[in-house]
């Protein structure tokens, strides 16, 4: 059966896994803002990177899970705008994630450094949030898949059931013609 259920587990995961680098770069950029606490601030960032990544990972199951939904459904050719929309939708996602994941692993290398790494771990930090809202973005694209997917069903289902009635009825027709025929062919027989 064509389902999307585990499309929304893998994106809520991606979510989580956004939300964990979020907090990540934050305990990162708090560490490197004591002389002290500074040298552990790298693997707060290389955490934030492999967060990032296993992000990336979730999303690009999720995008082929959407691929093969769309394919179950009979890939109908009204709804290509809408997959199109979701698969772009996510390929957006997944660059920004990218870049995120690169930039994290290249702030580890000056993370060590009280106070000199900070600034990138802020700008890292600020883009996580900010893409954090195209997450909203798949969501309302993945909807609007489903219910062009099933009104594309739907309607398909409709227009084939005159098609189903009007061919019954010729069977129909066809059976009593046949009935009736070897019927006059027994009376003209009994009347001879």
């Amino acid at each position: 059966m064509c389902d999307l259920s585990s499309f929304q587990i893998l994106l809520g995961t991606a979510g989580a896994f956004i939300a964990g680098a979020i907090a990540a770069v934050i305990v990162a950029a708090v560490l490197n803002n004591g002389f002290f606490s500074a040298p552990a601030s790298p693997a707060a960032m290389i955490t934030a990177g492999g967060l990032t990544l296993a992000a990336i990972g979730s999303l690009i199951a999720a995008r082929v899970l959407v691929e093969s939904y769309f394919q179950c459904m009979g890939a109908p050719p009204a709804c290509a705008g809408a997959l199109s929309n979701l698969l772009n939708a996510l390929a957006g996602l997944l660059t920004v994630l990218g870049i995120q994941a690169a930039a994290c692993f290249a702030a580890a290398g000056i993370a060590w450094i009280p106070w000199a790494g900070g600034a990138p771990m802020y700008v890292i930090l600020g883009a996580f949030i900010i893409q954090a809202a195209l997450i909203p973005t798949v969501i309302v694209f993945s909807v609007a898949l489903v219910n062009c997917v099933q009104q594309a069903a739907a309607a398909a289902a409709s227009s084939s059931s005159p098609l189903i009635a009007a061919a019954s009825l010729i069977a129909i027709a066809f059976i009593v013609a046949i009935a009736r025929h070897f019927q006059g062919g027994k009376k003209k027989r009994s009347r001879q």
